[in-house]
């Protein structure tokens, strides 16, 4: 009620500037102090309610009590969630309904923009074809697009900003003097004048975002136009809270007529790759293996990197075993072989379900067994056939490859890097053993991919070496986390 009535693009763009604008332009990595989530409620309540025919802009008193809405949200919302927890009939189960809820609900961002928009492109760019086709434009072509519209935001907002102060200052001078009751309201006038222009430079056009980014003006409208959510146009239903999916994430921009709105810069520039996943996911059967494997890529050349000389071989490293029900062949993502240290690579691309984050147990037990159980199960088994000979090979895809290992039980490490963060039930997988038998005599390294790139970037070899071995002996049961 406190939003109807009001114009949908200003009063987002008010609200967004309240909250991802700093001192000298706006800032959108995850360790903004401020609220993306507040942003997140105001833009999707327009997304997702009737429309008025006739708007207004939202005066300084209304902003106000729209942000005194917000900060109730904030205080309560930990509250209500503590008492469900509190409520529920199995501590444990309340626990993790809990921490997954307030993790859901306040929680944006996982990685720097840079490198979410680095892994986008490692992802998708192979894809260009599939992206034309199924979005009208390539990856490469998005980001174009967003980092326009968010630089020319950049400089309209720092210039207002230098206007404000210009005008501040003109209205400090003049105010020593007598004044007229005209001058008075003159150089209200222009107070006024300069607050109101402060939403307006957050909107802009399709042919506006073309010129700043000197980009091809058709390209410009296709990925604002696809990319965009209108007023009104989700059922009131598809969004009550912020436990609900923000629509957002997968299409950034609101629009109005011609003018669009970026409500959290982070959305399109911070982690690019939900905007497309999954619809690509539901087009194509290939998609899901594809993105598999490209982590893996990824993964080995990071891990490459930061041990110097060590031998790779994958993505894909084949082998034949008896585990036991005679002869096979599996497969594990790659091996990397570091100065008598040998790295088992397992990497997994699912996601927990917004189901699993908002309390779902039985679903979180199936989404962290498709994430991890299933990595940590040939991981065990890699190391059983590494320890089952002096010397073992591992051979390519179309065996025209091959590659012999050495491995002492005790060099032997596992890293399992993911695509998507578990986000809080990393922490929490002795509590998952109820819901997920692991498989494991070495405990894996579950590592979000853009974490992976940070650690390899910072640690030394011996540094890397030590914490992963370090890491496997942890005692981790109910009493350590």
């Amino acid at each position: 009620s406190a939003l109807a009535g009001l114009d949908p693009l200003l009063t987002t763009a008010q609200i967004s500037f309240n909250h991802t604008v700093g001192v000298a332009g706006m800032y959108h990595e995850p360790t903004n102090d401020r609220s993306e989530v507040s942003v997140e409620i105001v833009a999707s309540l327009f997304a997702s309610q009737p429309t008025s025919d006739q708007v207004e802009q939202a005066d300084s008193g209304t902003i106000q009590r729209i942000e005194d809405l917000l900060e109730s949200i904030r205080w309560l919302q930990p509250l209500v969630l503590v008492l469900q927890a509190w409520n529920d009939p199995d501590d444990q189960d309340g626990y993790l309904r809990m921490v997954g809820r307030t993790r859901l609900s306040t929680v944006r961002g996982e990685s720097y923009a840079s490198h979410g928009q680095d892994l986008a492109v490692a992802v998708l760019r192979p894809l260009d074809a599939r992206m034309r086709e199924e979005f009208g434009f390539t990856i490469d072509e998005f980001l174009e697009v967003a980092i326009a519209a968010y630089d020319l935001v950049v400089d309209r907002v720092n210039d207002q900003s230098r206007h404000m102060a210009e005008v501040f200052v003109r209205v400090a001078a003049a105010s020593t003097g007598d004044l007229t009751e005209a001058q008075k309201l003159e150089l209200g006038s222009q107070v006024m004048g300069a607050f109101d222009g402060l939403p307006r430079s957050l909107v802009f056009t399709a042919p506006e975002v073309a010129a700043h980014g000197d980009l091809e003006p058709d390209v410009a409208s296709r990925v604002l136009e696809r990319m965009s959510v209108t007023p009104g146009e989700l059922e009131p239903s598809a969004y009550r809270s912020a436990l609900d999916l923000c629509p957002f994430w997968q299409r950034p921009f609101l629009r109005s007529g011609e003018e669009y709105v970026l409500p959290v810069a982070g959305h399109a520039l911070r982690s690019p790759l939900d905007a497309f996943e999954q619809q690509l996911l539901s087009a194509s059967n290939t998609f899901s293996k594809h993105r598999a494997a490209a982590v893996d890529r990824l993964a080995l050349g990071y891990l490459a990197d930061a041990l110097p000389g060590c031998e790779v071989f994958g993505p894909g490293a084949y082998y034949h075993f008896d585990d036991g029900d005679g002869p096979r062949r599996y497969e594990t993502d790659g091996i990397v072989v570091f100065e008598g240290w040998v790295l088992v690579v397992e990497g997994k691309a699912n996601a927990l379900s917004h189901q699993s984050h908002r309390g779902d147990l039985r679903r979180l037990g199936r989404d962290i067994a498709d994430s991890l159980r299933d990595a940590w199960s040939q991981c065990a088994r890699v190391q059983r056939y590494l320890t089952s000979a002096s010397t073992v090979t591992f051979e390519s895809e179309r065996a025209d490859r091959s590659f012999s290992v050495e491995a002492a039980v005790e060099r032997v490490l596992f890293v399992n890097p993911m695509l998507h963060t578990l986000g809080v039930f990393a922490f929490e997988l002795p509590r998952l053993q109820s819901l997920v038998e692991f498989e494991s005599p070495g405990v894996p390294w579950p590592a979000l991919i853009t974490d992976l790139r940070v650690i390899t970037e910072l640690a030394g070899p011996a540094e890397l070496l030590h914490y992963l071995q370090w890491r496997s002996q942890l005692p981790l049961g109910d009493g350590m986390h």
